[in-house]
């Protein structure tokens, strides 16, 4: 790009470069403290601009541009004359930013929701396990090599959980799940009615004192993870009686990605006592669907909430305290659960 132009902007760069240098502009612009804002200017640099700026009470840039038309402009045109064609040229009276009205580009910023790919088939993927590993052989000597994903990613890595983290148990006094499409929160004064178990050593429940119905899956009490992990979720209720063909599902979703979970159970031919379980993508004994096994991701910075609805009748559980309701886990520790 070649400038051969008169622009009442240089005038105002040349007294700004004479009073105060280069430097103290660049160190409000190369400031590595404010990397991560999300503002599109800089603060600073509008705290310098202000302060300038009050030497400017008089004047006007049309007067400028008038005296600018006394030129004869034929110059102009035969520079553009003899200037490649290749090259963009700007010629006359050019108006543009002075050295103290910088706009700034906001560095993209990482978070669970970042779309980082996309699938085959234009489905977008968020968090996903990006750690890479490897090993080079010499003649003399094996090193092995081991890394991460770097940076803002290493927190959204999806671990392979072996044990329980979670595990609520009970209730200890019966509680009705009403058959009208409200939700039922498991966190809802957690430890008086549904009960915290030992087993919790990776989830962490917050306002648990809250309401027990709610009409929708992002209020109420929630829970957090310090580390991301994929889980299923075992299942082994205890009630007295629900519906011939009641429908239940369980839900987790999260304040940022809105529902990641949701498992279709219909109580049709079930035992008031049944089996334990993995939850799966639907389930109807009396039909003979038992569904694929689902699993959940779950990742720090969220708030997550665990809930239980009937779109058709009352459904019961039952006292007993000293059974786990609901389980998350992976692997081995999580399917011992099945075998009792």
């Amino acid at each position: 790009t070649l400038e051969v132009a008169f622009s009442p902007q240089e005038e105002i760069n040349d007294d700004i470069i004479a009073s105060l240098g280069y430097g103290a502009i660049q160190e409000v612009l190369a400031d590595p403290r404010f990397r991560s804002s999300s503002d599109d200017f800089y603060p600073q640099l509008r705290v310098i601009a202000k302060d300038y700026f009050k030497k400017y009470t008089t004047g006007n840039v049309f007067d400028y541009l008038r005296l600018i038309g006394y030129f004869d402009d034929s110059l102009f045109r035969a520079i553009k004359n003899y200037v490649p064609a290749r090259t963009s040229v700007s010629t006359g009276v050019v108006i543009k930013q002075n050295l103290l009205e910088r706009n700034r580009y906001r560095e993209p910023q990482m978070d669970i929701v970042t779309t980082q790919s996309y699938a085959t088939t234009n489905v977008p993927l968020t968090a996903k396990n990006l750690m890479l590993s490897g090993s080079i052989y010499s003649q003399s000597v094996i090193v092995s090599i081991e890394g991460g994903a770097g940076g803002p990613y290493n927190a959204y890595n999806t671990l392979e959980t072996g044990s329980i983290i979670a595990q609520i148990d009970g209730p200890n006094t019966n509680i009705t799940i009403p058959g009208d499409g409200n939700y039922i929160n498991f966190l809802y004064r957690l430890g008086a009615f549904f009960i915290n178990d030992a087993a919790n050593t990776g989830i962490f429940p917050q306002d648990v004192t809250d309401t027990t119905a709610q009409a929708t899956i992002s209020t109420g009490p929630f829970f957090t993870v310090e580390e991301s992990l994929r889980t299923p979720i075992y299942w082994n209720p205890k009630w007295t009686a629900g519906g011939d063909d009641t429908t239940l599902n369980i839900i987790v979703s999260s304040d940022k990605r809105g529902e990641i979970f949701n498992s279709s159970y219909n109580m049709d031919g079930e035992a008031t006592n049944p089996p334990g379980r993995l939850l799966t993508s639907g389930y109807d004994p009396n039909a003979g669907i038992v569904g694929d096994i689902m699993y959940v991701d779950m990742h720090p910075g969220e708030k997550l909430r665990l809930l239980i609805n009937s779109s058709d009748t009352d459904v019961t559980f039952t006292n007993d305290g000293s059974q786990a309701v609901i389980s998350f886990g992976n692997s081995a520790d999580i399917f011992n659960l099945l075998d009792g």
